[in-house]
């Protein structure tokens, strides 16, 4: 059946080509039969003073009426009515032709018979010189006409495209408006206490194509976000502008893709992604990808304190290939894979907790406003977190009881901490390590995070200043841990 439907439509194609190669032919043969028309109505068969040529003023007639009876019939040929006569058309055109040589020749010898002057030959000349001038005036009057309708077309196409640009800017400009406060609003998220702010978006007068984007830094305003702000601040800023279109343009489509969002951005402002996604886009379907291992476990951490991890599904892509694309396995959380690694006799489950070990001890820095040494990189060494942590722990602290737990979650870790080392090098001394050391170290590490966990919701605890308290900071924990802070 679909053999036969494409047979059929590539038989109605030709059929058309056909048909539109007939309505070209027929229009050139109209045009040329148009031509000669022109031609016969040049002879003036009136008028002339010669008896002589009354004959061929008669036949001249005749000849303008069958041409004008075979364009008829060519207009519908080019309408596949009927077809050309080819030899009726052959015999007008010759007949044609015979008369305008025949009718030429007479005049001239009957003006030569006549033996006019020169000055009546010049005069004759002339009158010539007047009928191709008058003909090229009527052209030229024809040409004026169609220009002069052709300029009243281009001012109001002129006119509609203004109107359309100028509408289509205004309700652009529009949109900008309205999101640009859900921009600011997401920004500020993100970046609270932050040095810029007032962020717009503008559409130039003098471009095309083309928007502003403004930013108030450091009390200078309308400046170029690159002026001041680093690679992470562009970047988010860039999130909450999509996120902005999609709050409004969005509304009926629930899907939302975030497909590596955070590589630039600091681990501080990455919990604050995660604490925007879940309190404006809690109601979309989050397709959410990342090459950031500790940003997953913040976004796993922030939708368990929100009680939302179980509407989602946490997969891992252990290799991608061309032909079968990427390989998946169920996600398991990092302190899951220390442990079945324990439980199986690897020791280099140590490595993985050094690892894991750097990034909570930069997540307590962070939460406790730690002071650290700045480094451009942001590549602190173990100590340098370590230190800094403990002490800030100690001065921040004052709840005996809980003091007393987070000193010795401390003290537990740097007597392992060496295994650490040792086990996240090629280091000789590894093999005599056991399974036990390796273990006792990993826990250390474990426990010390899980001591800056509120008990309730596991939400890591932070700092508050202003109210001298340190605390869970998840608006749905049934009971929100709390201690005081000097």
């Amino acid at each position: 059946m679909i053999g036969e439907i494409k047979r059929r439509l590539g038989v109605v194609k030709a059929l058309s080509d056909t048909a539109s190669e007939i309505r070209r032919e027929c229009g050139a043969i109209k045009n040329k039969l148009e031509d000669i028309l022109r031609n016969l109505n040049k002879i003036p068969p009136k008028n002339m003073g010669f008896p002589e040529l009354a004959e061929k003023n008669e036949m001249i007639i005749q000849q303008i009426d069958a041409i004008n009876k075979f364009i008829s019939i060519v207009d519908s040929a080019g309408e596949a009515e009927n077809k050309i006569p080819v030899d009726a058309l052959a015999e007008i055109l010759v007949n044609a032709n015979d008369l305008v040589d025949s009718s030429s020749k007479k005049c001239v010898s009957l003006l030569e018979a006549e033996r006019i002057t020169e000055a009546e030959k010049e005069v004759l000349r002339i009158v010539s010189i007047i009928g191709q001038i008058k003909s090229i005036v009527e052209g030229l009057s024809k040409s004026s006409e169609e220009l002069k309708s052709i300029k009243r077309q281009l001012g109001i196409a002129r006119k509609i495209f203004t109107s359309f640009t100028s509408i289509t800017r205004r309700k652009v400009q529009d949109v900008f408006d309205v999101i640009q406060s859900d921009i600011e609003r997401y920004y500020s998220m993100l970046h609270p206490g932050d040095a810029h702010r007032n962020i717009t978006l503008k559409l130039p007068p003098s471009r095309r194509a083309s928007v502003e984007l403004r930013i108030e830094s450091f009390g200078k305003k309308d400046e170029d976000p690159r002026a001041y702000g680093s690679e992470g601040h562009l970047d988010s800023l860039g999130l909450c502008i999509f996120l902005a279109f999609v709050k409004e343009f969005n509304k009926d489509c629930s899907l939302v893709v975030l497909d590596d969002v955070v590589t630039t951005v600091d681990i501080g402002h990455r919990e604050n992604i995660c604490k925007l996604l879940i309190e404006e886009f809690g109601d979309k379907q989050l397709i959410i990808t990342t090459h950031e291992g500790l940003w997953y476990e913040q976004l796993r951490n922030h939708y368990r304190a929100a009680k939302m991890e179980g509407n989602f599904n946490y997969i891992t892509a252990t290799k991608w290939e061309v032909s079968s694309g990427p390989t998946i396995r169920p996600y398991k959380p990092r302190w899951e894979r220390i442990i079945e690694k324990i439980d199986n006799g690897d020791k280099s489950a140590g490595n993985d907790a050094r690892t894991y070990m750097e990034w909570a001890l930069e997540a307590i820095c962070n939460s406790l406003e730690a002071q650290v040494i700045f480094r451009d990189s942001r590549e602190w060494n173990i100590g340098e977190l370590f230190s800094a942590a403990k002490n800030r722990a100690e001065r921040l602290i004052d709840n005996e009881e809980y003091k007393e737990r987070v000193s010795q979650a401390f003290a537990n870790l740097e007597r392992t901490i060496i295994y650490g080392n040792i086990l996240s090098h090629n280091d000789p001394m590894a093999e005599e390590l056991s399974i036990t050391e390796t273990g006792n170290f990993c826990n250390a590490v474990n426990d010390l995070y899980c001591t800056f966990l509120c008990p309730n919701c596991s939400t890591l605890i932070r700092y508050i200043r202003d109210l001298k308290r340190i605390r869970c900071f998840n608006p749905k924990c049934d009971k929100q841990f709390e201690v005081k802070a000097s």
